[in-house]
């Protein structure tokens, strides 16, 4: 039986970046120092706490372990953000970066290793057979932070596999080791989405129809079902997706006020909510409230949340929207807004050559700070979906996480991404937030039967559970049987686990209540196509 690493201690190795290349501090009792850069390891409680004191501009940090890990065999970790069907147990890859935590398995035992959620470093790890190394990107969006005082980085957990234990089980349990306050609403949250058969061609008449199609098929349980109102409300979107930004001051010509419409979706007993992306804007605000990365050639400007009046800004547009009586809201984009690209297997999280505003925070305060803003703004009453954000900066902030990639009425790409995502982000699920694997979308372009199978899978996960439905597609027949889904989805306290997660990338088999279900993604299509 092959014990865990030992990683909370001192690092053997510690290197900086300052400019273009690492170089080595020198160990000084139990600190590393040299080049301007400190670096300190206390041990608080059961976490090694990374503490960086700098007079120079720091970008990245590398910690090195020296364990022998020859004995592990597969290993699972996560993805920045939103998943892209690339979760899975993998073999050994020293060059493959493990995102925030990773678990290891030798044949018996799964020890766990990761930061505590909301750190103020982007971070990743890398396991290779000699040791254990951890990258800490500390950058104010492309340069170096210029730290005013020191900063705790991360703090360093880890858990020992038991033995006998299920692999899932072991993950479940340092989810909640990681993330120590989590916010989990006392209710199941599911309902319609009308992204996915309208992509933003909505107008009041339609969303009021979605409302009467939400209340026919997820309505008349022990919790209201929530009607979510995607992109196409706001006043300025241009074209197909050639501009989706705000304001978000008022609703459009197509919509009217977005208070009484508001209004006509609760009297049709659905929780209403809302769509916005709060870092776009088309409007004219102060130069400095724009970040300085060129984005030659775009429609709008991306804003910098680092700046207090910014973040003043998104209060109020958050605290509006919910004044109209909106119980959900889902933010989008702020990965990619901030960031300037989006990553899935990527460490190169921005271009170099650009600063936020505040430049004495790393990004990853400054994106915590942010989700901590929305959050706050929304209210007691309100739940915050983030959605196109991170993981390990919203847990225990946001109430929802739309923790997969867009799924699609083209089967392949909901299998590989929807299915995926659900499956092995389910150890996250009210441990960080709930999970959202994404909507099970029912279109003349989509298959029924995959879809109402992906749909009840998540049912019975106990995560956040969303459909778009195109209205007049589906029989009645059809609609009853995905009411009977919905009937499943909207009991508290399902949960379900993968069984054959070790095996396969979309997995088949669930256990639930006891039971194992199994699902077929593959014969009805013939196999799978390249993506």
């Amino acid at each position: 039986m092959n014990r865990i690493l030992d990683i909370l201690r001192s690092p053997d190795a510690v290197y900086a970046q300052t400019a273009d290349s690492f170089f080595k501090l020198d160990r000084a009792s139990s600190a590393f120092a040299g080049g301007g850069v400190r670096l300190e390891f206390p041990l608080t409680g059961t976490a090694l706490d990374v503490v960086l004191t700098a007079d120079v501009p720091v970008k990245r940090l590398r910690l090195r372990w020296r364990e022998d890990a020859s004995s592990v065999q597969r290993v699972l970790t996560d993805s920045w953000g939103v998943a892209n069907g690339n979760l899975g147990w993998y073999p050994v890859i020293g060059e493959r970066p493990l995102y925030w935590y990773f678990h290891t398995w030798d044949g018996e035992l799964t020890h766990s290793y990761g930061v505590r959620t909301a750190p103020n470093a982007f971070c990743f790890w890398q396991l290779d057979p000699a040791g254990i190394t951890l990258t800490l990107d500390v950058r104010s969006g492309g340069a170096g932070v210029e730290l005013k005082a020191p900063l705790t980085c991360c703090s360093i957990v880890t858990r020992e596999g038991i033995e006998g234990e299920r692999p899932f089980a072991a993950c479940e349990a340092f989810c909640s080791m990681m993330c120590q306050h989590s916010s989990v609403p006392d209710r199941p949250v599911f309902g319609l989405n009308n992204w996915y058969y309208a992509y933003g061609d909505i107008s009041r008449e339609s969303v009021i129809a979605d409302a009467e199609m939400t209340a026919r098929v997820a309505g008349g349980f022990d919790y209201a079902p929530y009607m979510v109102v995607d992109d196409g409300w706001q006043p300025n979107r241009i074209g197909d997706c050639d501009y989706i930004g705000g304001p978000w001051t008022h609703g459009n010509r197509y919509m009217g006020n977005m208070q009484e419409l508001a209004g006509e979706i609760a009297a049709r007993g659905c929780l209403p909510g809302l769509w916005m992306r709060p870092l776009l804007t088309i409007e004219r605000i102060p130069k400095d409230w724009f970040l300085q990365r060129p984005e030659p050639g775009m429609v709008g400007k991306y804003i910098d949340s680092s700046h207090p009046e910014v973040l003043a800004q998104i209060r109020e547009d958050v605290s509006r929207i919910v004044g109209w009586g909106y119980r959900l809201i889902k933010h989008d984009f702020s990965c990619p807004d901030l960031m300037g690209m989006m990553h899935f297997d990527t460490v190169e999280l921005t271009p170099d050559g650009w600063h936020l505003h505040d430049r004495s925070k790393p990004t990853a305060q400054v994106y915590v700070e942010l989700y901590r803003t929305i959050q706050a703004a929304a209210g007691p009453d309100t739940l915050v979906m983030g959605c196109n954000t991170y993981n390990h900066l919203c847990a225990g902030i946001h109430q929802i996480q739309r923790s997969g990639y867009d799924t699609s009425s083209n089967w392949n790409i909901t299998r590989r991404r929807g299915i995926n995502c659900l499956a092995f982000r389910q150890p996250q699920n009210r441990r960080f937030f709930l999970t959202d694997a994404d909507c099970a979308p029912f279109t003349e372009h989509s298959s029924y039967q995959l879809n109402l199978d992906f749909l009840d899978c998540v049912a019975r996960s106990g995560s956040s559970m969303f459909a778009s439905i195109k209205p007049g597609v589906l029989t009645d027949r059809q609609l009853d049987r995905i009411r009977e889904v919905f009937a499943v989805g909207a009991r508290h306290g399902n949960t379900s686990e993968a069984v054959d997660w070790m095996q396969h990338s979309t997995p088949s088999q669930y256990l639930f209540d006891g039971q194992i279900y199994t699902y077929d993604w593959y014969s009805l299509t013939d196999g799978a196509v390249i993506l």
